[in-house]
């Protein structure tokens, strides 16, 4: 699909709503903008006859066309660009702070999924992450089982030195 479509937009800009017009496929979905209904009709045909020249067909219960809002892979693409769906913000805010690794790492996947919207997100998520690194590190110096199932525990040399 990407060759079929390829030069017709550029996905940044596309996401970023600065594009005038284009199209650009995720997988097996494709959507077109444009900044007016000429210019869908225009971009639409392209697209149209790039698929007819690939031997493929767009199913018609599947087409979805002339929507000012689309629900998309997480976001919510209107004129003005993407934006955040908001079940899934209020899905992110219900679960409260974290209070486990596990809970942080789930936290900072789901606020990662949407850091383009989240200015300064390596800063403000720098202290749980540190939490997490300092979990793993004493994760480590429990020690590790072996292929047996042997409890086993390597000695760091600070640690030979002091013994």
């Amino acid at each position: 699909m990407q060759f079929v479509l390829k030069g017709l937009s550029d996905r940044d800009d596309w996401a970023a709503g600065s594009s005038s017009g284009g199209a650009t496929s995720w997988v097996d979905d494709i959507c077109m903008r444009a900044d007016s209904f000429e210019g869908f009709a225009d971009v639409f045909e392209t697209v149209l006859s790039r698929l007819a020249a690939a031997s493929m067909t767009l199913k018609g219960t599947k087409c979805e066309l002339l929507r000012e809002r689309l629900d998309l892979l997480g976001f919510v693409v209107t004129p003005h660009g993407l934006m955040m769906q908001t079940p899934k913000l209020d899905e992110i805010m219900a679960k409260g702070i974290p209070n486990s690794a596990a809970e942080i790492k789930t936290f900072l996947g789901a606020v990662t999924f949407y850091r383009r919207f989240i200015p300064r997100l390596s800063l403000l998520s720098a202290p749980m992450t540190a939490v997490l690194k300092a979990a793993d590190r004493a994760a480590s110096k429990v020690g590790k089982r072996d292929h047996r199932g042997r409890f086993s525990y390597t000695l760091s040399d600070e640690e030979k030195e002091s013994v």
